[in-house]
């Protein structure tokens, strides 16, 4: 591990180990992102879908932003799923899904790393393998598909609501499958990929395309990350619905 990277994740356990949720987290083995902090800490939330939270690292750093909105996660890796259950245990406001979502329903193969947030509908590429350690397949389960639209009703997104999109190259497919309720979403948080680290994945412009389409603008974006040449792989985009 470079040091660098060390000394990112000491900052990150200095930010975490002061509050109680995270610390909680940290007990399941669950760490917090607060990367996301400085993009979302302004912000007031009455609802959150968190698509692709895996064990709840999202989730959790949204409970502790608006403790009083509901949040909806999906994440359809088995083992995933079950800790972010069982961290969330005792949160009334929160509701888990597991479930794979895109623009259609069905059943299809998930890609399973060894780094389950890795974890993809899409095989991993070449670039992928080389970019992040623990994105190597380890397995590939059977898993339920569905477009968000059809789980979740309009009347259940109560507005300020923010829509969080991390699904290892599948954000489009997961916003054409949420077209139905998108307007009722005030911010859409985004991973999007400036190169293709899985196969047949949309990159950066056509999710900024479909997003601008719908009404929405760039509104602020997080710290990319890097390949170990520096260049730009990946970056967290934060969209807000225009008035």
């Amino acid at each position: 591990m470079s040091l660098r990277r060390r000394w990112h994740q000491f900052r990150k356990l200095l930010f975490l180990l002061p509050v109680p949720l995270f610390r909680r987290g940290l007990r399941h083995g669950v760490a917090a992102t607060v990367e996301h902090w400085p993009l979302l800490s302004t912000l007031t939330m009455a609802t959150v879908v968190d698509v692709g939270a895996n064990r709840g690292q999202f989730s959790l750093l949204a409970r502790a932003l608006w403790p009083q909105a509901t949040i909806h996660a999906f994440e359809p890796e088995v083992f995933a799923a079950t800790t972010l259950e069982r961290l969330m245990a005792d949160d009334s406001r929160f509701h888990s899904f597991q479930l794979a979502l895109g623009a259609s329903h069905g059943f299809v193969p998930l890609f399973v790393s060894h780094r389950s947030d890795n974890s993809s509908l899409l095989p991993a590429g070449e670039l992928q393998l080389r970019y992040c350690r623990g994105a190597a397949r380890a397995r590939t389960d059977e898993v339920a598909l569905e477009r968000l639209d059809s789980v979740l009703s309009a009347s259940s997104v109560v507005a300020p609501a923010l829509l969080k999109l991390d699904v290892q190259g599948g954000e489009l497919a997961v916003l054409e499958g949420a077209e139905k309720i998108i307007d009722r979403f005030s911010h859409v948080l985004v991973e999007v990929s400036f190169v293709p680290l899985y196969t047949g994945q949309p990159l950066a412009g056509a999710v900024d395309a479909w997003l601008n389409a719908h009404g929405f603008r760039l509104a602020g974006l997080g710290e990319p990350g890097r390949d170990a040449a520096g260049r730009a792989v990946q970056v967290d985009l934060l969209f807000v619905k225009e008035a």
